[in-house]
């Protein structure tokens, strides 16, 4: 398949973006680090972020019911592609496979 057909671009080249949801896991533990993840997110995102709590206590990875452990922002529509724009304005637009998990 190529991705010129005729001089017009193939539109499967292009990648909507409609929901872009980003999150800081893992802040469970008290103090610091606690207090810097939606400080993080504020300046990244100029949005307000939102704690989420267990709903279940697994012992396995210390996680108690009703403990903070998760923040995030969730974006939609122009916004979405705003903030994802920011975030790959690393040198030529590439990511590699250390910078993020892409889902």
């Amino acid at each position: 398949m190529t991705q010129d057909q005729g001089g017009k671009e193939n539109s499967i080249w292009e990648l909507p973006s409609h929901k872009l949801c980003l999150s800081i896991c893992g802040v469970r533990e008290s103090g610091d680090r606690l207090t810097l993840a939606p400080k993080v997110l504020r300046q990244l995102t100029s949005q307000t972020p939102v704690f989420s709590k267990a709903r279940y206590s697994i012992r396995s990875f210390g996680i108690n019911k009703n403990e903070k452990f998760v923040v995030y922002c969730t974006f939609l529509g122009v916004k979405s592609e705003e903030i994802l724009e920011k975030g790959l304005k690393v040198p030529m637009f590439e990511l590699t496979e250390t910078t993020s998990t892409i889902i």
